[in-house]
């Protein structure tokens, strides 16, 4: 899939989408946090992110959102669903 990024999100087609992204102090987030967050989130992310954007309209009724939490210990994933 290809993407066009700008400052106004991703686009895949006529479908927009934004990432945002909140600072961890560095004493709360260690070096092995940024590694998985690197190696296993953000491909996490843009699995997530290539099957959204896929969908076909009829089964695209409503927006979905991601949250990655820091937990202090671990990545949790939360799917926020609006309709």
């Amino acid at each position: 899939m290809n993407y066009q990024t700008s400052g106004e999100g991703i686009s895949y087609g006529d479908r927009t989408a934004e990432l945002y992204l909140y600072p961890v102090r560095q004493s709360e987030y260690s070096k092995e946090a940024a590694e998985e967050f690197r190696t296993e989130v953000l491909p996490m992310i843009k699995n997530w992110l290539e099957t959204e954007m896929s969908k076909p309209d009829t089964q695209y009724v409503n927006w979905n959102t991601l949250v990655i939490e820091w937990t202090g210990e671990t990545h949790k994933m939360h799917v926020m669903r609006r309709m």
